[in-house]
Protein backbone atom coordinates (compact mmCIF):
# COMPACT_ATOMS: atom_id res chain seq x y z
CA UNK A 1 0.00 0.00 0.00
CA UNK A 2 1.47 3.36 -1.01
CA UNK A 3 1.17 6.21 1.44
CA UNK A 4 2.06 9.85 1.50
CA UNK A 5 5.01 10.43 3.81
CA UNK A 6 4.17 12.21 7.02
CA UNK A 7 6.17 15.32 7.87
CA UNK A 8 7.16 14.72 11.49
CA UNK A 9 9.23 17.87 11.89
CA UNK A 10 6.54 20.41 12.67
CA UNK A 11 3.95 20.09 15.42
CA UNK A 12 2.74 17.24 17.60
CA UNK A 13 0.10 15.66 15.36
CA UNK A 14 0.92 14.00 12.02
CA UNK A 15 -0.59 15.99 9.16
CA UNK A 16 -1.20 12.87 7.05
CA UNK A 17 -4.01 10.37 7.64
CA UNK A 18 -4.66 7.02 6.07
CA UNK A 19 -7.15 7.56 3.26
CA UNK A 20 -9.31 4.51 4.03
CA UNK A 21 -9.46 4.60 7.84
CA UNK A 22 -8.77 8.24 8.72
CA UNK A 23 -6.18 7.10 11.26
CA UNK A 24 -2.95 9.04 11.82
CA UNK A 25 -0.01 7.74 9.82
CA UNK A 26 2.73 7.20 12.41
CA UNK A 27 5.38 5.33 10.42
CA UNK A 28 6.94 6.06 7.05
CA UNK A 29 6.73 2.47 5.88
CA UNK A 30 3.95 -0.01 5.20
CA UNK A 31 6.34 -2.97 5.34
CA UNK A 32 5.32 -4.85 8.49
CA UNK A 33 8.43 -7.05 8.61
CA UNK A 34 10.71 -4.05 8.27
CA UNK A 35 8.96 -2.07 11.02
CA UNK A 36 8.98 -5.05 13.38
CA UNK A 37 12.70 -5.62 12.75
CA UNK A 38 13.50 -1.94 13.26
CA UNK A 39 11.65 -2.07 16.57
CA UNK A 40 13.85 -4.97 17.69
CA UNK A 41 17.04 -3.32 16.43
CA UNK A 42 16.37 0.05 18.06
CA UNK A 43 14.70 -1.01 21.31
CA UNK A 44 17.87 -0.45 23.33
CA UNK A 45 18.35 3.00 21.80
CA UNK A 46 14.75 3.87 22.71
CA UNK A 47 15.30 2.56 26.25
CA UNK A 48 18.45 4.65 26.65
CA UNK A 49 16.52 7.73 25.53
CA UNK A 50 13.72 7.14 28.05
CA UNK A 51 16.24 6.59 30.85
CA UNK A 52 18.05 9.77 29.89
CA UNK A 53 14.76 11.69 29.82
CA UNK A 54 13.87 10.59 33.37
CA UNK A 55 17.32 11.07 34.86
CA UNK A 56 17.23 13.55 37.75
CA UNK A 57 13.42 13.85 37.87
CA UNK A 58 12.10 12.96 41.31
CA UNK A 59 9.07 10.68 41.03
CA UNK A 60 9.76 9.48 37.48
CA UNK A 61 11.07 5.94 37.03
CA UNK A 62 11.77 4.06 33.82
CA UNK A 63 9.73 0.84 33.85
CA UNK A 64 10.23 -1.15 30.65
CA UNK A 65 10.48 -1.28 26.87
CA UNK A 66 8.67 -3.90 24.81
CA UNK A 67 10.64 -4.51 21.64
CA UNK A 68 8.37 -7.05 19.97
CA UNK A 69 4.60 -6.78 19.93
CA UNK A 70 2.80 -10.13 19.99
CA UNK A 71 2.42 -11.15 16.31
CA UNK A 72 -1.05 -12.54 17.04
CA UNK A 73 -2.13 -9.18 18.46
CA UNK A 74 -0.68 -7.39 15.43
CA UNK A 75 -2.72 -9.69 13.22
CA UNK A 76 -5.86 -8.81 15.18
CA UNK A 77 -5.22 -5.10 14.82
CA UNK A 78 -4.51 -5.29 11.09
CA UNK A 79 -7.12 -7.86 10.04
CA UNK A 80 -9.92 -7.73 12.63
CA UNK A 81 -9.74 -4.10 13.74
CA UNK A 82 -8.82 -2.58 10.34
CA UNK A 83 -5.71 -0.80 11.62
CA UNK A 84 -3.14 -0.44 8.82
CA UNK A 85 0.36 -1.33 10.03
CA UNK A 86 1.67 2.21 9.48
CA UNK A 87 -0.99 3.58 11.88
CA UNK A 88 -0.36 1.22 14.81
CA UNK A 89 1.46 3.25 17.49
CA UNK A 90 2.92 0.56 19.75
CA UNK A 91 4.99 -1.63 17.42
CA UNK A 92 7.75 -0.42 19.76
CA UNK A 93 6.63 0.87 23.15
CA UNK A 94 8.06 1.92 26.49
CA UNK A 95 6.63 2.78 29.90
CA UNK A 96 7.54 5.21 32.67
CA UNK A 97 6.07 5.15 36.19
CA UNK A 98 4.99 8.59 37.43
CA UNK A 99 4.73 9.32 41.15
CA UNK A 100 3.22 12.83 41.16
CA UNK A 101 1.58 15.47 38.94
CA UNK A 102 4.80 17.51 39.00
CA UNK A 103 6.83 14.48 37.91
CA UNK A 104 4.34 13.99 35.07
CA UNK A 105 4.83 17.51 33.75
CA UNK A 106 8.60 17.48 34.09
CA UNK A 107 8.89 14.08 32.42
CA UNK A 108 6.69 15.10 29.49
CA UNK A 109 8.79 18.25 29.05
CA UNK A 110 11.97 16.20 29.19
CA UNK A 111 10.73 13.73 26.57
CA UNK A 112 10.00 16.66 24.26
CA UNK A 113 13.59 17.73 24.81
CA UNK A 114 15.12 14.31 24.16
CA UNK A 115 12.91 13.14 21.29
CA UNK A 116 11.10 14.43 18.24
CA UNK A 117 7.47 14.03 19.42
CA UNK A 118 5.14 13.38 16.49
CA UNK A 119 1.88 12.86 18.39
CA UNK A 120 0.86 13.76 21.94
CA UNK A 121 -2.28 12.30 23.58
CA UNK A 122 -2.63 13.19 27.26
CA UNK A 123 -5.18 11.09 29.19
CA UNK A 124 -3.14 11.12 32.40
CA UNK A 125 -5.79 12.84 34.54
CA UNK A 126 -9.15 11.81 33.07
CA UNK A 127 -8.28 8.54 31.39
CA UNK A 128 -9.81 6.69 28.48
CA UNK A 129 -13.57 7.37 28.34
CA UNK A 130 -14.41 3.66 28.21
CA UNK A 131 -11.77 1.84 30.29
CA UNK A 132 -10.61 4.71 32.49
CA UNK A 133 -6.96 3.80 31.84
CA UNK A 134 -4.78 6.79 32.73
CA UNK A 135 -1.80 7.34 30.48
CA UNK A 136 0.00 10.12 28.66
CA UNK A 137 0.93 8.68 25.26
CA UNK A 138 3.81 10.40 23.47
CA UNK A 139 4.67 9.09 20.01
CA UNK A 140 8.36 9.72 19.33
CA UNK A 141 10.49 9.30 16.26
CA UNK A 142 13.09 6.50 16.56
CA UNK A 143 14.25 5.95 12.97
CA UNK A 144 13.39 7.73 9.71
CA UNK A 145 10.65 5.11 9.21
CA UNK A 146 9.62 4.03 12.73
CA UNK A 147 8.14 5.87 15.69
CA UNK A 148 7.56 4.45 19.17
CA UNK A 149 4.94 5.03 21.84
CA UNK A 150 6.11 6.21 25.27
CA UNK A 151 3.57 5.73 28.08
CA UNK A 152 3.66 7.95 31.17
CA UNK A 153 1.49 6.10 33.70
CA UNK A 154 0.47 7.07 37.27
CA UNK A 155 2.26 4.81 39.74
CA UNK A 156 -0.88 3.27 41.26
CA UNK A 157 -2.43 2.71 37.82
CA UNK A 158 0.73 0.95 36.68
CA UNK A 159 0.70 -1.26 39.77
CA UNK A 160 -2.91 -2.23 39.03
CA UNK A 161 -2.17 -2.73 35.34
CA UNK A 162 -1.70 -6.50 35.40
CA UNK A 163 -5.15 -7.09 36.90
CA UNK A 164 -6.78 -4.39 34.77
CA UNK A 165 -5.13 -5.54 31.56
CA UNK A 166 -6.42 -9.09 31.98
CA UNK A 167 -9.96 -7.73 32.31
CA UNK A 168 -9.38 -5.39 29.35
CA UNK A 169 -8.23 -8.29 27.17
CA UNK A 170 -11.34 -10.25 28.17
CA UNK A 171 -13.46 -7.28 27.09
CA UNK A 172 -11.61 -6.95 23.80
CA UNK A 173 -11.91 -10.68 23.03
CA UNK A 174 -15.61 -10.62 23.85
CA UNK A 175 -16.10 -7.69 21.50
CA UNK A 176 -14.24 -9.46 18.68
CA UNK A 177 -16.39 -12.55 19.27
CA UNK A 178 -19.59 -10.52 19.11
CA UNK A 179 -20.42 -11.01 22.80
CA UNK A 180 -21.51 -7.43 23.40
CA UNK A 181 -23.02 -7.97 26.84
CA UNK A 182 -19.86 -9.58 28.22
CA UNK A 183 -17.71 -6.91 26.55
CA UNK A 184 -19.65 -4.12 28.30
CA UNK A 185 -19.43 -5.92 31.64
CA UNK A 186 -15.67 -6.44 31.40
CA UNK A 187 -15.09 -2.87 30.22
CA UNK A 188 -16.91 -1.54 33.29
CA UNK A 189 -14.78 -3.78 35.52
CA UNK A 190 -11.59 -2.43 33.92
CA UNK A 191 -12.80 1.14 34.41
CA UNK A 192 -13.57 0.49 38.09
CA UNK A 193 -10.04 -0.85 38.64
CA UNK A 194 -8.46 2.13 36.90
CA UNK A 195 -10.66 4.70 38.64
CA UNK A 196 -9.80 3.24 42.04
CA UNK A 197 -6.08 3.28 41.25
CA UNK A 198 -6.24 6.92 40.13
CA UNK A 199 -8.20 7.84 43.25
CA UNK A 200 -5.33 6.38 45.29
CA UNK A 201 -2.79 8.38 43.24
CA UNK A 202 -4.74 11.60 43.77
CA UNK A 203 -5.25 10.94 47.48
CA UNK A 204 -1.55 10.30 48.06
CA UNK A 205 -0.67 13.50 46.21
CA UNK A 206 -3.52 15.45 47.85
CA UNK A 207 -4.79 16.48 44.43
CA UNK A 208 -7.70 18.89 44.86
CA UNK A 209 -7.26 19.18 48.64
CA UNK A 210 -5.91 22.73 48.49
CA UNK A 211 -8.83 23.90 46.40
CA UNK A 212 -11.35 22.36 48.82
CA UNK A 213 -9.66 24.09 51.74
CA UNK A 214 -9.87 27.50 50.10
CA UNK A 215 -6.95 27.45 47.70
CA UNK A 216 -3.27 27.85 48.15
CA UNK A 217 -3.37 31.61 48.46
CA UNK A 218 -0.83 34.05 47.05
CA UNK A 219 2.57 35.00 48.31
CA UNK A 220 3.44 38.71 48.43
CA UNK A 221 5.50 38.13 45.30
CA UNK A 222 2.53 36.57 43.49
CA UNK A 223 0.25 39.39 44.55
CA UNK A 224 2.59 41.98 43.03
CA UNK A 225 2.02 40.79 39.49
CA UNK A 226 0.68 44.04 38.09
CA UNK A 227 0.01 44.18 34.38
CA UNK A 228 3.29 42.65 33.23
CA UNK A 229 3.15 39.95 30.61
CA UNK A 230 4.13 36.75 32.35
CA UNK A 231 4.41 33.08 31.74
CA UNK A 232 1.06 31.41 32.49
CA UNK A 233 2.84 28.83 34.60
CA UNK A 234 1.96 28.14 38.20
CA UNK A 235 4.48 28.23 41.03
CA UNK A 236 7.32 25.76 40.52
CA UNK A 237 7.84 22.78 42.72
CA UNK A 238 10.50 22.92 45.47
CA UNK A 239 12.71 20.78 43.25
CA UNK A 240 12.40 23.23 40.38
CA UNK A 241 13.05 26.22 42.65
CA UNK A 242 16.14 24.56 44.06
CA UNK A 243 17.36 23.86 40.52
CA UNK A 244 17.13 27.54 39.64
CA UNK A 245 18.70 28.59 42.93
CA UNK A 246 21.74 26.43 42.27
CA UNK A 247 22.38 27.93 38.85
CA UNK A 248 22.87 31.66 38.45
CA UNK A 249 20.49 32.95 35.80
CA UNK A 250 22.35 35.59 33.80
CA UNK A 251 21.76 37.42 30.56
CA UNK A 252 22.27 34.93 27.74
CA UNK A 253 21.28 31.90 29.84
CA UNK A 254 18.88 29.39 28.29
CA UNK A 255 15.95 28.68 30.60
CA UNK A 256 12.80 26.57 30.60
CA UNK A 257 9.52 27.97 31.97
CA UNK A 258 6.87 26.00 33.83
CA UNK A 259 4.60 25.96 30.78
CA UNK A 260 7.31 24.31 28.69
CA UNK A 261 8.44 27.49 26.91
CA UNK A 262 12.16 27.74 26.24
CA UNK A 263 13.70 31.20 26.27
CA UNK A 264 16.94 33.17 26.46
CA UNK A 265 17.43 35.66 29.29
CA UNK A 266 17.75 39.20 27.89
CA UNK A 267 17.83 40.93 31.29
CA UNK A 268 18.43 39.52 34.76
CA UNK A 269 17.67 41.59 37.93
CA UNK A 270 20.24 42.32 40.64
CA UNK A 271 20.77 39.39 43.06
CA UNK A 272 19.10 41.23 45.98
CA UNK A 273 16.06 42.50 44.08
CA UNK A 274 13.00 42.06 46.37
CA UNK A 275 10.85 40.76 43.50
CA UNK A 276 13.21 39.50 40.78
CA UNK A 277 11.76 40.13 37.32
CA UNK A 278 13.43 38.69 34.23
CA UNK A 279 13.02 39.80 30.63
CA UNK A 280 13.23 36.86 28.25
CA UNK A 281 13.07 36.21 24.53
CA UNK A 282 11.11 33.08 23.72
CA UNK A 283 12.95 30.67 21.44
CA UNK A 284 9.53 29.27 20.48
CA UNK A 285 8.16 32.37 18.77
CA UNK A 286 10.64 35.22 19.47
CA UNK A 287 8.24 37.12 21.73
CA UNK A 288 9.40 39.10 24.77
CA UNK A 289 8.28 37.75 28.15
CA UNK A 290 8.47 39.25 31.62
CA UNK A 291 8.58 36.58 34.31
CA UNK A 292 9.50 36.15 37.97
CA UNK A 293 11.97 33.66 39.39
CA UNK A 294 9.09 31.38 40.38
CA UNK A 295 8.09 31.04 36.69
CA UNK A 296 11.49 29.62 35.72
CA UNK A 297 11.51 25.85 35.89
CA UNK A 298 15.23 25.45 35.35
CA UNK A 299 18.34 26.36 33.45
CA UNK A 300 18.60 24.17 30.40
CA UNK A 301 20.23 23.63 27.09
CA UNK A 302 18.15 24.31 24.00
CA UNK A 303 15.36 21.76 23.46
CA UNK A 304 16.69 18.46 22.23
CA UNK A 305 20.38 19.34 22.46
CA UNK A 306 22.79 16.56 23.31
CA UNK A 307 26.54 16.15 23.24
CA UNK A 308 28.16 13.03 21.84
CA UNK A 309 31.54 11.88 23.16
CA UNK A 310 33.58 9.07 21.64
CA UNK A 311 35.13 6.54 24.03
CA UNK A 312 38.35 5.23 22.42
CA UNK A 313 41.18 7.81 22.25
CA UNK A 314 38.79 10.54 23.44
CA UNK A 315 37.53 9.49 26.87
CA UNK A 316 39.72 6.43 27.27
CA UNK A 317 43.27 5.55 26.20
CA UNK A 318 43.47 3.20 23.21
CA UNK A 319 46.51 1.72 21.47
CA UNK A 320 45.61 -1.71 20.10
CA UNK A 321 42.35 -3.62 20.03
CA UNK A 322 42.15 -6.08 22.95
CA UNK A 323 38.53 -7.13 22.71
CA UNK A 324 35.13 -5.45 22.67
CA UNK A 325 34.91 -5.29 26.46
CA UNK A 326 38.44 -4.01 27.09
CA UNK A 327 38.32 -0.23 27.61
CA UNK A 328 41.40 1.80 28.46
CA UNK A 329 42.18 4.07 31.36
CA UNK A 330 40.34 7.42 31.53
CA UNK A 331 41.83 10.53 29.92
CA UNK A 332 41.57 13.08 32.77
CA UNK A 333 41.11 16.23 30.66
CA UNK A 334 38.14 14.85 28.75
CA UNK A 335 36.64 13.07 31.75
CA UNK A 336 36.68 16.36 33.67
CA UNK A 337 34.88 18.11 30.80
CA UNK A 338 32.14 15.49 30.72
CA UNK A 339 31.69 15.63 34.50
CA UNK A 340 31.31 19.40 34.30
CA UNK A 341 28.72 19.13 31.52
CA UNK A 342 26.73 16.61 33.54
CA UNK A 343 26.91 18.91 36.55
CA UNK A 344 25.53 21.74 34.41
CA UNK A 345 22.61 19.58 33.30
CA UNK A 346 23.80 18.77 29.78
CA UNK A 347 22.57 15.62 28.05
CA UNK A 348 25.79 13.72 27.32
CA UNK A 349 25.85 10.44 25.38
CA UNK A 350 28.60 8.01 24.48
CA UNK A 351 28.93 7.98 20.69
CA UNK A 352 30.86 4.90 19.60
CA UNK A 353 31.09 2.28 16.86
CA UNK A 354 31.83 -0.39 19.50
CA UNK A 355 28.11 -1.20 19.70
CA UNK A 356 27.61 -1.44 15.92
CA UNK A 357 28.28 -5.18 16.06
CA UNK A 358 27.38 -6.13 19.61
CA UNK A 359 24.76 -8.91 19.40
CA UNK A 360 25.23 -10.02 23.02
CA UNK A 361 25.34 -6.50 24.47
CA UNK A 362 28.73 -7.21 26.06
CA UNK A 363 30.39 -4.07 24.67
CA UNK A 364 27.50 -1.87 25.79
CA UNK A 365 27.62 -3.33 29.29
CA UNK A 366 31.39 -2.77 29.48
CA UNK A 367 30.97 0.87 28.45
CA UNK A 368 28.21 1.39 31.02
CA UNK A 369 30.43 -0.05 33.75
CA UNK A 370 33.33 2.14 32.62
CA UNK A 371 31.12 5.25 32.73
CA UNK A 372 29.74 4.37 36.15
CA UNK A 373 33.26 3.92 37.51
CA UNK A 374 34.89 6.96 35.90
CA UNK A 375 32.02 9.43 35.38
CA UNK A 376 29.86 8.51 38.36
CA UNK A 377 26.86 7.37 36.30
CA UNK A 378 25.81 5.33 33.29
CA UNK A 379 25.37 7.39 30.13
CA UNK A 380 23.19 6.64 27.09
CA UNK A 381 25.21 4.90 24.37
CA UNK A 382 24.57 5.26 20.66
CA UNK A 383 26.21 4.96 17.28
CA UNK A 384 23.49 7.01 15.56
CA UNK A 385 23.40 10.75 15.02
CA UNK A 386 20.13 12.67 14.84
CA UNK A 387 19.25 16.31 14.24
CA UNK A 388 19.26 17.01 17.99
CA UNK A 389 23.01 16.40 18.40
CA UNK A 390 24.65 19.75 19.09
CA UNK A 391 28.29 18.74 19.54
CA UNK A 392 30.42 15.66 18.98
CA UNK A 393 33.83 15.14 20.55
CA UNK A 394 35.85 12.55 18.65
CA UNK A 395 39.49 11.91 17.71
CA UNK A 396 38.81 11.33 14.01
CA UNK A 397 36.89 14.30 12.64
CA UNK A 398 37.99 17.35 10.72
CA UNK A 399 36.24 20.70 10.81
CA UNK A 400 34.51 21.74 7.58
CA UNK A 401 33.11 25.19 6.91
CA UNK A 402 29.32 24.95 6.51
CA UNK A 403 28.08 24.74 2.92
CA UNK A 404 31.54 25.25 1.37
CA UNK A 405 33.36 21.92 1.54
CA UNK A 406 36.44 23.76 2.81
CA UNK A 407 38.41 21.94 5.48
CA UNK A 408 39.46 24.29 8.27
CA UNK A 409 43.21 24.15 8.81
CA UNK A 410 44.14 23.48 5.19
CA UNK A 411 46.25 26.40 3.95
CA UNK A 412 44.80 26.03 0.49
CA UNK A 413 41.22 26.54 1.64
CA UNK A 414 41.56 28.54 4.83
CA UNK A 415 39.46 31.69 4.89
CA UNK A 416 40.56 34.82 6.69
CA UNK A 417 39.60 34.72 10.37
CA UNK A 418 38.75 31.01 10.39
CA UNK A 419 39.71 28.79 13.30
CA UNK A 420 42.86 26.71 12.78
CA UNK A 421 43.53 23.38 14.35
CA UNK A 422 46.83 23.15 16.25
CA UNK A 423 48.34 21.10 13.43
CA UNK A 424 47.32 19.58 10.15
CA UNK A 425 46.15 16.00 10.38
CA UNK A 426 48.11 13.33 8.55
CA UNK A 427 46.20 10.67 6.64
CA UNK A 428 44.65 8.36 9.25
CA UNK A 429 46.11 4.92 9.80
CA UNK A 430 44.32 1.86 11.16
CA UNK A 431 45.62 -0.05 14.14
CA UNK A 432 45.57 -3.80 13.71
CA UNK A 433 42.09 -5.14 14.43
CA UNK A 434 40.91 -1.73 15.49
CA UNK A 435 38.63 -0.61 12.67
CA UNK A 436 38.91 2.97 13.96
CA UNK A 437 41.12 5.65 12.43
CA UNK A 438 43.35 8.11 14.21
CA UNK A 439 42.88 11.85 13.97
CA UNK A 440 42.58 14.86 16.24
CA UNK A 441 40.17 15.66 19.05
CA UNK A 442 37.32 17.84 17.83
CA UNK A 443 33.88 18.89 18.94
CA UNK A 444 31.48 18.36 16.07
CA UNK A 445 28.29 20.15 15.14
CA UNK A 446 26.02 18.27 12.74
CA UNK A 447 26.14 19.83 9.31
CA UNK A 448 24.90 19.33 5.80
CA UNK A 449 27.91 17.25 4.83
CA UNK A 450 27.61 14.77 7.68
CA UNK A 451 26.57 11.18 7.15
CA UNK A 452 27.14 8.00 9.11
CA UNK A 453 26.07 4.45 8.56
CA UNK A 454 26.11 1.94 11.38
CA UNK A 455 29.73 1.29 12.30
CA UNK A 456 31.05 3.24 9.32
CA UNK A 457 32.28 6.76 9.99
CA UNK A 458 32.46 9.25 7.17
CA UNK A 459 34.35 12.49 7.59
CA UNK A 460 32.07 15.09 6.01
CA UNK A 461 31.64 16.82 9.40
CA UNK A 462 31.25 20.35 10.60
CA UNK A 463 33.61 20.66 13.53
CA UNK A 464 34.88 23.09 16.10
CA UNK A 465 38.47 22.32 16.96
CA UNK A 466 38.98 21.80 20.68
Amino acid sequence: MATTQTDFRHGLVPKTKDAKTGRDILHRSTDRASLVQQAKDHARQFEDGLKSATRGIAGAKFDSVRAAKDPKRLDEKVKDEAQPIHTIPDILAGRISIDSPEAHKRTADSIRKHFNVVRDVDEFDKGDPDTGYRVHKMQVKVTPELSAEAHLVPKEVLEANEKQHDVYEDARDAELDGKDGLAVKKTKQAKAINDAAMDAFNARNEVGKSDKEGGRGESPEQAAGGGLKSSPASSPSPAASNDVAKKEVKAGTNVRLKDGTHAIVAYAPPPKAPIPMYRLRSTNDGKTLHVRARDIDGVTVLPGDWIGVDIDKTLAHFTTFKGATNIGKPIPEMVDKVKQWLKEGEDVRIFTARIAHDPTGAARKAIEQWCEKNLGMKLPITNNKDDKMRLLYDDRARQVEPNTGKVVGDDSTEAEGSVREPAAVTPPARAAGEGKEAGTNSSIRPGAGYSQSVGNWQTGLVAKAS
